[in-house]
């Protein structure tokens, strides 16, 4: 078993290592987790889920394969054609409804409508929509890295459905 976990840094592109615990108690499984990075980054419980709920909000819906990382997908054939459809973790079960896909995709839609997450929101509104790395780097730099400031853009949008999407 290894003393320290590979993490996410909008940085670099060499994940750094941060020890699993320490003395400080800042240590990944500690409950006052924090490391800097070597770029000067520094990572939180709260940045490494801003990571990882932007990179699940601008993975594509339409591959032909599983990615490991994401929010969850369930696999449909459409007209001979295999799709992973992907939607964000949490949405598509409800306590009356194991397989609520239509709650799923309403809740990924109202959300891609903030102005914070389109991938066409760039300072000159020209050229080619955001993709990948680059739309994701975009919205993480608008909401400052902070899993708050994503659940209140997301949440203005969450409003539409009745505030129960």
């Amino acid at each position: 078993m290894s003393d320290s976990l590979r993490l996410s840094c909008p940085c670099i592109q060499a994940p750094p290592h941060a020890a699993l615990y320490n003395a400080a108690g800042t240590g990944y499984i500690q409950q006052s987790f924090t490391f800097t990075c070597e770029c000067g980054f520094e990572i939180t419980k709260n940045t490494l889920g801003a990571f990882k709920f932007v990179r699940d909000l601008v993975k594509d819906d339409l591959g032909s394969s599983l990615d490991s990382h994401l929010a969850y997908a369930l696999f449909h054939t459409h007209q001979g054609h295999s799709r992973y459809h992907l939607y964000i973790r949490g949405t598509l079960h409800t306590p009356t409804n194991k397989v609520h896909i239509e709650r799923a995709r309403l809740v990924k839609k109202n959300i891609m409508q903030s102005r914070v997450f389109r991938s066409d929101r760039r300072g000159d509104n020209s050229g080619p929509k955001l993709q990948g790395l680059e739309w994701e780097n975009q919205i993480l730099g608008l909401v400052e890295y902070s899993l708050d400031r994503i659940q209140a853009h997301a949440g203005t949008k969450m409003k539409g459905g009745g505030g129960k999407l």
